[in-house]
């Protein structure tokens, strides 16, 4: 998990925000935080690691589509990119939630037309 703050300080960590991760006698979590001392090494940090989770080339010109995170073009950016990895998701799982199933009740007549299905079906069904 990562965390970049304002281009000058990256924490990096396993911890997650639930109970387990955060009193400090359960889970063993390790993390480590990185400090710009002004030579822009989270700045780099944070672009490489957007033009990787982006699909873009990790050196060249794809700066103006991640420099600046505030950006219309930037979000954009984003969206698209979930966009296709949620459609890409929904080809290979029966995921939940998501925005097909508006009630409970739905949820629960999914859950019991898939249990009704031969293991050979339930498989099939995934690679659909």
């Amino acid at each position: 998990k990562v965390l970049v703050v304002d281009d000058r300080v990256a924490i990096i960590g396993s911890a997650n925000i639930n109970d387990r991760s955060m009193v400090g006698y359960s889970d063993s979590e390790l993390g480590a935080i990185i400090w710009d001392d002004g030579n822009s090494s989270v700045r780099d940090f944070r672009l490489r690691l957007w033009r990787r989770y982006l699909g873009l080339p990790l050196e060249g010109n794809a700066d103006d589509l991640v420099a600046e995170p505030a950006t219309d073009a930037t979000f954009e950016t984003w969206s698209e990119c979930a966009s296709d990895n949620l459609s890409l998701l929904s080809h290979v799982t029966s995921h939940t939630p998501r925005d097909e199933i508006t009630t409970y009740s739905e949820l629960k007549l999914l859950k019991e037309e898939y249990l009704r299905k031969t293991p050979k079906e339930r498989e099939a069904s995934m690679n659909e």
